[in-house]
């Protein structure tokens, strides 16, 4: 009965020869048919037929429409020799009244993956009821049949069809019903195979589009349909989806409205939502929530219903969740640039993060500064951060962060160490030109065997401490508590350009070493 499946039509017209053409097609709109390319392409006097069960026996609830040719939208390339992109779209004049045995149906979407081997999908018309019979059926029938993979597809039509068209990537296949052939056959073509979502919206996946002449393959008769989702994008440039439009976040205050666009004129609208959302008031347009408690964080979803349609909007309540991870160098050296990532927060728009105290958001690095510094805006899940010439230790921390407000950190205790991550930047310019002159005019350069601390310890006293690192940001040498007039033994390192770090947490000096021993 057209009650099991509401949205199914049947689409008549005259070919050239001036034999019939019949097909079916589903209702995607107020006005609009989907059917198969070949159904109205070199088609003429199409009509639709809405809201009927048998042939010749309309109801209160049937209505038929003339077609206006230049309202069909065969898609472009479409081929009627391969039956590749077997799509269109009919645009009726007037709008279709909804009821028991009218309703529309939902597109599915590449997002949906709704398309899976052995998955089983619901597929009616009017067409040949058995193989090989004289004439389609005038009693509207429906079957369940199972998704196949297209080359089992191909394999059973190598044997019933050799030399049988390709089937393509735009095409999904399903197959026979045990012994008995039970599917779509010849007058079923352009009908949708609708499938039921784990929300319990159903959705066209595919549309009858070819197979075995007359069906009489027997077990090796798979039927051939456009696959849907390939077109949802030329789909929506012609029908306007019905849609929920409002943020993709409800919090407990304030309050959260959603709307209802695109839907058939004078329409009755329920609305639902999950259980963790609190309706506010509602109508036919708008629907007004908020999140149950200001505890909650978690996923929830509105819902539109009418005309047996279903519209569904995902969000999230409350603020985020914690990040699912955090990683970088949990040891770092001392004037170092560092870069952490987090993982995803369930529910965060953007991220916050805050790393060991006193920091400062910064647009361009101080290297002579020293606390920590965030690389602005900060606001990503990755930070870049320079871990200052103080030695301060503490929390690197992360955070999602959404309208209701920031969500639990993620959290990760960093300290400082000479064998610690991170890479050195390149020298800072140093506030005192004189100072800095000093050394580069007292340490050698290129240094053999070693040098002499005594020009770094007329900047930064008597305690300080030296590292060397190598051109990958590698310390390769490092003393500490050095008193200022050291010899420092470079003998054993390679031949090469170094950079020197000196600092007595205050202040410190740099210089490129060229070492030739």
């Amino acid at each position: 009965a057209i009650s099991i499946v509401p949205y199914q039509v049947r689409v008549s017209g005259t070919r050239f020869s001036g034999s019939p053409s019949n097909c079916g097609g589903a209702i995607i709109g107020s006005r609009y048919i989907l059917t198969a390319a070949h159904c109205v392409q070199n088609i003429s006097n199409i009509t639709i037929t809405v809201g009927i069960t048998t042939l010749g026996q309309p109801t209160a609830n049937t209505a038929v429409f003339n077609v206006n040719p230049t309202n069909i939208f065969i898609h472009p390339q479409y081929n009627g020799s391969t039956f590749d992109n077997d799509i269109a779209i009919v645009v009726l004049d007037n709008d279709i009244s909804f009821n028991n045995d009218v309703k529309m149906v939902n597109i599915a979407s590449p997002q949906d993956n709704l398309v899976q081997i052995g998955a089983m999908a619901t597929v009616a018309g009017w067409g040949l009821a058995s193989p090989g019979a004289p004439l389609g059926s005038s009693q509207l029938r429906s079957v369940e049949v199972p998704i196949i993979s297209n080359q089992d597809a191909d394999t059973q039509l190598d044997i019933s069809v050799p030399n049988h068209n390709e089937i393509t990537s735009n095409m999904i296949a399903t197959g026979t019903i045990g012994s008995i052939r039970q599917g779509p056959c010849e007058g079923d073509s352009g009908g949708p195979l609708v499938i039921t979502d784990s929300n319990g919206i159903r959705k066209i996946i595919g549309i009858v589009s070819w197979g075995v002449p007359q069906c009489e393959g027997g077990l090796n008769s798979p039927t051939i349909y456009t696959k849907v989702e390939n077109y949802y994008g030329w789909i929506q440039n012609i029908v306007p989806f019905p849609v929920i439009v409002g943020d993709n976040c409800a919090c407990f205050s304030p309050n959260t409205t959603f709307t209802l666009q695109n839907a058939p004129v004078a329409t009755n609208v329920l609305w639902n939502a999950s259980t963790n959302l609190l309706p506010i008031s509602s109508s036919n347009s708008n629907y007004v929530i908020r999140a149950g408690s200001s505890a909650t964080r978690a996923p929830g979803w509105v819902q539109a219903d009418f005309n047996g349609f279903k519209v569904r909007k995902d969000l999230w309540v409350g603020n985020p969740a914690v990040p699912s991870s955090l990683s970088g160098p949990s040891t770092v050296l001392t004037g170092a640039l560092v870069t952490y990532n987090s993982g995803l927060a369930n529910g965060a728009s953007s991220y916050e993060w805050r790393l060991p105290y006193p920091y400062t958001t910064v647009s361009s690095f101080n290297y002579s500064s020293n606390n920590w510094q965030l690389q602005a805006p900060g606001n990503t899940t990755s930070a870049r951060a320079f871990t200052g010439l103080g030695g301060v230790s503490g929390l690197v921390q992360v955070m999602g962060k959404n309208k209701c407000g920031l969500g639990g950190a993620r959290t990760m205790s960093v300290s400082h160490s000479t064998g610690g991550g991170g890479g050195i930047p390149k020298p800072a310019p140093q506030n005192d030109e004189t100072a800095e002159e000093t050394i580069l005019h007292h340490l050698p350069n290129p240094v053999i065997k070693s040098f002499y601390t005594g020009s770094i310890k007329t900047i930064l006293g008597n305690n300080f401490q030296l590292s060397l690192y190598d051109i990958t940001g590698k310390i390769v040498l490092s003393r500490e508590g050095l008193k200022g007039e050291e010899t420092i033994d470079v003998s054993k390192l390679q031949n090469g350009l170094y950079i020197l770090k000196a600092y007595n947490g205050q202040q410190q000096v740099t210089k490129k070493l060229m070492v030739k021993n």
